[in-house]
């Protein structure tokens, strides 16, 4: 610990959501000094060779859940990206873990990967007991403020940090002519097949009318890949494949690289 050549950071993530927020993470800690290292538990998780790629990794470990604790415990700073259940299961094992042991254990790091859209009150719950929560905004953060105080929870932990793969530097807004068109699709809104099916052939349509414009739908993963919002209905399974446009496609390349020549980006209740 004397040593901050020496320092360590474990960072813990199941699925490419929770490795795409662990990726600016390490790099930040990275470049402070820390030798990081990246865990997928051996629980529900999915992730393709590709998916780890895409995240900006060159591998991840698969370990199992005792050697992840005890991991945790040869670590200086432990980021969670998990779920907020397994983050609260990990939180406990580790403070099990070092019981009465008068030594500092490892620096307890989570947050939320993306826009909360469910169980914004016990979310929190379940990652107040770590070190340091990072907030993704100030509404959040108010919100777990009030929970706090109303139910005896310090607060002092909680952290504006916003999302770690955002640029604190953005870049001005294009002006011009739109020639680039693309539609993030999210993997569970909406969820009926009619309803999805619906979106898809109105960017069909969009396509059709503006034949200067390339349209581009980018799915939430492939197929044969899941997430923690599982798609159970593919934008493959849903379009004709013999009747689209020239200028439409279907594009798997990770939306930063597409957002590099993107003039318009539309989407639905999604992160991106």
């Amino acid at each position: 610990m004397d040593d901050p050549t020496s320092r360590t950071a474990l960072l813990v993530a199941a699925f490419d959501s929770q490795l795409k927020w662990c990726a600016g993470i390490r790099d930040e800690l990275a470049s402070r000094g820390f030798t990081p290292r990246v865990v997928v538990p051996d629980t529900r998780s999915a992730l393709s060779t590709q998916q780890v790629l895409d995240a900006g990794f060159d591998r991840v470990d698969r370990v199992p859940w005792d050697d992840l604790v005890a991991a945790c415990l040869a670590s200086d700073v432990v980021v969670s990206a998990l779920a907020g259940p397994s983050t609260h299961r990990l939180s406990l094992a580790v403070a099990e873990a070092l019981g009465g042991s008068n030594g500092p254990g490892p620096v307890l790091v989570s947050g939320w990967v993306g826009i909360i859209i469910e169980k914004i009150t016990a979310g929190y719950l379940d990652r107040s007991g770590t070190d340091v929560v990072a907030v993704n905004s100030t509404s959040d953060l108010a919100h777990f403020r009030r929970t706090g105080a109303t139910l005896g929870v310090p607060t002092d932990n909680l952290v504006l940090s916003g999302l770690p793969f955002l640029s604190s530097d953005p870049r001005p807004t294009r002006t011009g002519t739109i020639s680039t068109v693309l539609y993030a699709d999210q993997p569970t809104v909406p969820a009926p097949a009619a309803e999805r099916a619906y979106v898809y052939r109105r960017l069909v349509e969009h396509a059709r009318r503006h034949p200067e414009r390339e349209v581009l739908l980018k799915p939430r993963h492939r197929p044969g890949e899941d997430t923690f919002h599982r798609m159970s209905h593919a934008p493959e399974d849903l379009l004709p494949s013999g009747d689209l446009p020239p200028n439409f496609r279907i594009d798997h390349t990770p939306v930063p690289e597409l957002l590099e020549r993107v003039d318009l980006l539309v989407t639905m209740s999604s992160t991106a």
